[in-house]
């Protein structure tokens, strides 16, 4: 439309059709058609968000705004500020998108109807609401719903608030960071955090770091607050196993790699941990044989005369029911390999 000529600029159906096609194609129309009440409204029906490029007085016009909110909920931002304090047209928008509550007239982002709305549709729109309503435990209650770090614009006395501390972390520990120091000693509001995300572990206070019983329980609500443990507590077989059971990479890290106990107890949860065992052990059938039971793609891992034995292999086609890669070229096309492997092809 930009290099269209004049005539076609002034031609509904020729902008309609390029607005189909894309919506700021109405920015290179005729003025005449800008100003066009139905015209606009046609446009707005197929995209809102072109009111950005319509005249002024139809920004103005609550049906030409409350139908462009219909197709598109950001187009908002292009309202009139007459609108933006219309409780109508706010209400409308705000359902639309709670972070359209940044565009409301500062009058209306002390509503509480009108914030409610907007923070059941996105929590972290609590940002935007006047500060009098952070103090609001309902509101807050309502934000951390659907964001738990939400809590980071409560008032203080809310982040005091256990009860609402613990909804706050239970959505997403990371919320913890938000929270009053004192529940970085709080064991239950700790634990709460690290079970919805481990790494929230490391806003926990330094003597919770090095309580051992504790720690123990941190890993093994979520393997990754090993990261941030005490250094002390980083060669410890018990707590290790914890996060083992969740990491690959943790195998290596603590030197327990050789350890028969602590890759059991990686494999079983994840085969491909198999990758970061050490060489003896990917020689061991017992191990092998319970890693390809979780993952048939973990034996590429294994040792190759592992992968070579014909006795072995079989085995492991039928603990995987045929889903095993891996397989040594030299077996591939062996009679009896091939003949297990389709036994259980036939069945699926």
């Amino acid at each position: 439309m930009e290099y269209a000529d004049d005539c076609l600029k002034k031609d509904k159906e020729v902008v309609l059709t390029a607005v189909q096609a894309w919506w700021r194609s109405l920015q290179f129309a005729d003025e005449s058609l800008k100003k066009d009440r139905e015209f606009v409204l046609e446009t707005v029906k197929i995209y809102g968000s072109t009111l950005e490029f319509a005249d002024e007085s139809l920004k103005k016009d609550k049906e030409v705004v409350l139908t462009a909110l219909k197709t598109d909920q950001e187009s908002f931002q292009f309202v009139d500020e007459s609108l933006r304090n219309d409780p109508e047209v706010v209400l409308n928008a705000v359902k639309k998108s709670g972070f359209n509550l940044r565009f409301v007239s500062p009058s209306l982002k002390k509503n509480r109807e009108i914030v409610l709305a907007a923070i059941r549709q996105e929590g972290y729109a609590l940002g935007h609401a006047d500060k009098s309503l952070w103090k609001d435990r309902e509101i807050v209650i309502a934000a951390l719903k659907t964001r738990g770090d939400a809590l980071q614009y409560a008032d203080e006395s809310i982040k005091k608030d256990r009860e609402i501390v613990l909804r706050a972390v239970k959505q997403d520990g990371m919320a913890l960071e938000f929270a009053d120091e004192k529940f970085r000693k709080d064991r239950g509001v700790l634990l709460a955090s690290v079970k919805q995300c481990g790494v929230a572990f490391q806003f926990a206070d330094e003597s919770l770091r090095k309580d051992r019983e504790f720690v123990l329980k941190a890993v093994k609500k979520d393997g990754s607050a090993f990261n941030y443990v005490d250094s002390s507590f980083r060669t410890h077989k018990e707590i290790s196993n914890g996060r083992i059971r969740f990491y690959l990479d943790t195998l290596s890290y603590t030197g327990f790699s050789k350890d028969p106990e602590i890759v059991f107890a990686a494999i079983n949860n994840y085969g491909l941990a198999l990758a970061a065992v050490d060489d003896s052990l990917k020689k061991d059938r017992e191990i092998v044989l319970a890693t390809v039971k979780n993952s048939g793609a973990s034996l590429v891992y294994a040792a190759e005369s592992l992968r070579k034995d014909k006795k072995f292999i079989l085995k492991c086609i039928k603990a995987t029911k045929g889903k095993l890669e891996g397989i040594d070229e030299s077996l591939i096309n062996d009679k009896d390999i091939q003949k297990a492997l389709q036994l259980y092809h036939k069945a699926d």
